[in-house]
């Protein structure tokens, strides 16, 4: 196995560029920099400068490619070209989700429409997440992950929206890659946020905060019929939040990442790996993820996880993690 750890103590952003395509630019005109000092509530972020790419004006959270087609999935509501400002005719409205050739690194026209519907809250209940709509007024409408299918042909997207295309979508929505069509057969009715996917030839895995789906338990973890959209008896618990999951190499196994200190009642700090059909506990010997301290409250994070497959004896759990340290990030 190969680990990364990187501690930290304070919430700030990592923005990466993947195939130096997209890197998201927070409001800035340009040249483009790094947002280093945002308004009060704001998350820092952390980026190159400059940037000759294509621009957002918010947060990407993830990033996932099909072929020659990176997507990404955020917290936004438009593109721009490099070198340009914000408001600029080029300008290109995107909902959450936008596109890109690889080696281009111009937008293509899968276009998702994400959305979130406003409430009224005496407070942001999910600073750097959900963001303002008015005076106590507010609106939860992130993609915090993109997974695409094996064959590359479907997108999926999870988060904290509400709607898709106008339709109701609650936290997880699908997307046919070369038409743009929402797919109408996965439409859950999810509690709280999704914020990792997994996906096999036959099932689509998630994993994230909520304890609900289609009004049936499910702790953090659960599964879909990729075909039929119907939810399955898979039902792994997780005492706390899920950020992160990957099939093994073999599909037998779905590694899961996050703040978790027990899986299905079993104690394990950060990462473990339970059975892709039963979702029963299965061995995991390295413990890269230190304990909770509880004294101290602070705890780490497992935010991502690659399967390997190098390693053939230990292909079906070897995984790249990388984990932070810290006491302040969202913790359900």
């Amino acid at each position: 196995m190969r680990l990364g750890y990187f501690a930290r103590h304070r919430p700030k952003m990592l923005v990466l560029a993947v195939a130096a395509v997209l890197v998201a630019g927070i409001g800035a005109a340009g040249p483009v920099a790094a947002d280093t000092a945002p308004p009060a509530g704001t998350l820092e972020t952390a980026t190159a400068d400059p940037q000759p790419t294509w621009q957002t004006d918010g947060i990407v959270w993830a990033l996932a490619r099909s072929g020659s087609t990176v997507i990404a999935g955020g917290d936004f509501g438009s593109i721009r070209p490099p070198g340009t400002s914000v408001g600029d005719s080029h300008q290109q409205v995107r909902h959450g989700v936008a596109a890109f050739d690889i080696a281009t690194g111009n937008p293509t026209a899968f276009q998702p429409d994400i959305g979130g519907t406003p409430f009224a809250a005496a407070s942001n209940p999910s600073p750097g997440e959900c963001d303002a709509a008015g005076t106590g007024t507010y609106v939860c409408k992130e993609v915090l992950r993109v997974k695409t299918s094996p064959d590359g042909k479907t997108i999926y997207l999870g988060g904290d929206f509400d709607h898709a295309e106008g339709q109701v979508r609650q936290k997880l929505a699908a997307y046919d890659l070369a038409t743009g069509a929402l797919v109408t057969n996965l439409a859950p009715s999810i509690n709280s946020r999704v914020r990792a996917i997994a996906v096999s030839n036959t099932t689509v895995y998630i994993g994230g905060d909520f304890t609900s789906v289609n009004g049936q338990p499910r702790t953090r973890l659960a599964a879909f019929d990729r075909a039929t959209g119907a939810l399955l008896p898979w039902a792994p618990t997780a005492d706390h939040t899920v950020y992160t999951m990957a099939l093994s190499t073999d599909g037998s196994h779905v590694i899961v990442g996050g703040v978790f200190d027990h899986i299905n009642s079993t104690t394990i700090n950060g990462i473990a790996t339970v059975d892709a059909t039963s979702g029963a506990t299965m061995p995991w010997s390295s413990r890269p993820v230190p304990p909770r301290n509880t004294a101290a409250d602070t705890y780490s994070t497992v935010w991502d996880l690659v399967v390997d497959g190098k390693t053939p004896s230990t292909r079906a759990r070897t995984a790249t993690v990388r984990t932070f340290s810290t006491a302040a990030l969202p913790r359900t």
